[in-house]
């Protein structure tokens, strides 16, 4: 790192300048130096960062689904303040953003730290980056691993979404599988007494057991 901050400014000047040249050849080596770095960082947390981020969206929309929008925002405290009309956010710098009419995306995120981040660009559609709660984040760290450890990655993905009931093909979706997988898989985590299944309608419903909550130290 001391070496990159070292860099000189000519240096990066003159790198800049010959990216803006070839655009094309430019961001094709950057995508590829991030997904090199992602499958050697990230990619093995895969299935716990999305289920940690899964487990978030859930509350949020519970929190929309009860209370309405309303709801939402207070449910973002203490990272945001909602005083209607406006949303307050904790942000290293003092600005407004005036939404004028345009909505507002959020987007829920395992890697922002402390305080959501907005983008910059007034050109680009409003989006605000959070932190998920918390809990989300604990419980996955503190048990991800070892729940690996114990019944495979992909089974302990599963459990772990299942902080929040889902169906099946909710599930296949959310761990990019497919539904006959995921089939068996729940029937494995049934058979072991660590979810319930319950058919509605052309659906089927799986839950967690206390047993299972216990293993993913939810109590």
């Amino acid at each position: 790192m001391d070496a990159v901050r070292a860099t000189d400014p000519r240096r990066i000047r003159r790198e800049l300048a010959a990216a803006a040249r070839r655009p094309l050849d430019s961001l094709t080596a950057l995508a590829t130096a991030l997904g090199d770095y992602h499958r050697a960082a990230i990619g093995a947390h895969d299935d716990l960062v999305r289920a940690a981020v899964e487990a978030d969206v859930a509350t949020r929309t519970s929190a929309l689904l009860a209370g309405g929008v309303e709801a939402l925002l207070r449910g973002f405290a203490p990272v945001m303040r909602w005083r209607r009309p406006v949303l307050e956010v904790r942000y290293p710098v003092d600005r407004d953003l005036h939404l004028g009419g345009r909505g507002l995306r959020f987007t829920p995120s395992f890697f922002c730290d402390r305080t959501p981040v907005s983008l910059a660009d007034p050109d680009l559609p409003p989006v605000l980056v959070y932190p998920i709660a918390a809990e989300h984040r604990i419980a996955r760290a503190g048990t991800g691993d070892s729940l690996a450890g114990l019944m495979g990655p992909t089974r302990a993905a599963v459990l772990a979404a299942l902080r929040h009931s889902a169906s099946t093909t909710q599930l296949a979706a959310r761990l990019h599988t497919s539904p006959a997988s995921m089939s068996r898989h729940t029937k494995t985590l049934r058979q072991a007494g660590l979810i319930t299944s319950t058919r509605r309608g052309p659906a089927v419903l799986h839950d967690l057991t206390p047993l299972g909550r216990r293993l993913l130290g939810g109590g």
